[in-house]
């Protein structure tokens, strides 16, 4: 099992950590962080994508389905996303 302990480092999908995390080898990951997430979405698809790469399906999807109006704060569809992310955190 990979693990990765203060998982908010690996929010921006941009970084080499994230990258470095994405590309190993893993059937499993366990991301811990005891920071909260500040309800950026696109973060959140970040490490739900580390976690579980497809489960929100593309980037460009993610934001048509669950972003309103461009604002990365501002969430739609709530229960979907609820249970999509659901899935894979706890």
């Amino acid at each position: 099992m990979t693990q990765a302990d203060e998982a908010h480092h690996l929010k921006n999908r941009k970084t080499v950590a994230w990258n470095f995390i994405n590309k190993l080898d893993k059937n499993s990951i366990l991301l811990l962080t005891a920071t909260p997430i500040q309800n950026n979405l696109e973060e959140l698809y970040n490490l739900i994508t580390l976690l579980k790469p497809g489960q929100l399906s593309t980037y460009s999807d993610f934001k048509k389905n669950f972003v309103k109006s461009g604002e990365l704060m501002e969430p739609k569809n709530i229960e979907k996303l609820r249970e999509l992310v659901s899935d894979v955190m706890v």
